[in-house]
C-alpha cells in the first residue's frame, strides 16, 4: 500500500489514463468533475473516489475557495484490498445515505473517522 498527500494550487486537468492499481483518492475544496470508466462524478468540495483496477480515469478540477486542492491518494495492492473493502463497507454504512447505484464510486461527505485515520499517515 502506498500513501501520498499533496496541496496543489488553482486546477488539476488529467486526460484519460489507465491505472494499475486499485486506488482511493480523497479530494477536499474542489469543483469540477471526476470521470471513471465513462461515469461522470461531480466534485463538490470533498469527495472520496475509489478507483477499481485496471480503470480509466480523467479529470477537470478547479479550487473551490483559495486554500488550494488537497489531495490524498493511497494505491492498494491486491493483499490489502479485501481488508481495505471490509474497513470502507463499515464505514459506508455509518452514513445517513445509503445507496442502491452499482455505479456509485464515491462518498459525498468525508467521515470524520477518515480524516482522523489520514492524519494518523501524516
Amino acid at each position: 500500500m502506498i500513501f501520498k498527500q499533496g496541496l496543489i494550487n488553482n486546477k488539476v486537468i488529467l486526460e484519460r489514463f489507465h491505472l494499475q492499481k486499485h486506488c482511493i483518492l480523497i479530494f477536499d475544496n474542489v469543483w469540477g468533475k471526476l470521470e471513471i470508466n465513462g461515469y461522470s462524478i461531480p466534485c463538490h468540495n470533498q469527495v472520496i473516489a475509489v478507483i477499481p483496477k485496471y480503470s480509466h480515469i480523467s479529470c477537470n478540477i478547479s479550487q473551490y475557495t483559495l486554500e488550494g486542492i488537497k489531495f490524498n491518494e493511497i494505491e492498494i495492492d491486491d493483499n490489502h484490498l479485501s481488508t481495505s473493502i471490509e474497513h470502507a463497507i463499515s464505514l459506508c454504512k455509518t452514513t445517513s445515505t445509503q445507496h442502491q447505484d452499482s455505479t456509485q464510486f464515491h462518498l459525498d461527505k468525508i467521515s470524520s473517522s477518515i480524516d482522523d485515520n489520514i492524519a494518523l499517515l501524516n
